[in-house]
């Protein structure tokens, strides 16, 4: 730790890639994948793509397995990332999985709403209150809105002792 990600230079770019051993489990078509433009990204040319159909379903990718022996365990880490959706109504959830492929096994642990629309803004989920054994983090993209969501510039790490106050 930490990891980061940016989706710059992952071999797979374009219409349904995800990066390597990300898990996708979406039933709404083939999002999440990393979108290859640079009005939509947070930083250069690359973010991951989020959709949703109120109709047909949702977008939810799950990164690697983290090592929660010999790393840390997911309640000590934080996942912080910049955050940008076409309606403040339409969260991106935070969460765990323990089985990637099983979209019934995502728990979630944060719920971020962005403050304005078509904005980016960087947002942290700290992790502390998951008390599972999943290794999986997963973002899950849904609502009750067509809508789009991107996140970029992710990174994993250990959250602080003292959480920062928040509203």
């Amino acid at each position: 730790l930490p990891v980061f990600m940016d989706f710059e230079n992952s071999p797979e770019n374009g219409y349904g890639s995800t990066p390597a051993c990300w898990t996708k489990t979406s039933t709404y078509s083939a999002y999440p994948y990393i979108y290859n433009y640079d009005q939509i990204s947070h930083n250069s040319n690359s973010a991951m793509y989020f959709s949703n159909s109120p109709y047909s379903g949702f977008s939810q990718i799950a990164m690697p397995a983290i090592d929660t022996v010999n790393v840390a365990p997911i309640r000590d880490l934080q996942v912080k990332f910049w955050f940008r959706t076409s309606y403040t109504t339409m969260p991106m959830q935070v969460g765990v999985m323990t089985d990637p492929t099983n979209t019934g096994s995502f728990t979630p642990v944060a719920t971020i709403y962005a403050s304005a629309a078509n904005t980016y803004e960087e947002v942290t989920a700290y992790m502390g209150s998951y008390t599972g054994n999943g290794q999986y983090i997963a973002f899950k993209y849904s609502g009750s809105e067509y809508a789009s969501g991107y996140i970029d510039d992710l990174e994993i790490s250990l959250a602080p002792d003292c959480s920062p106050v928040q509203n």
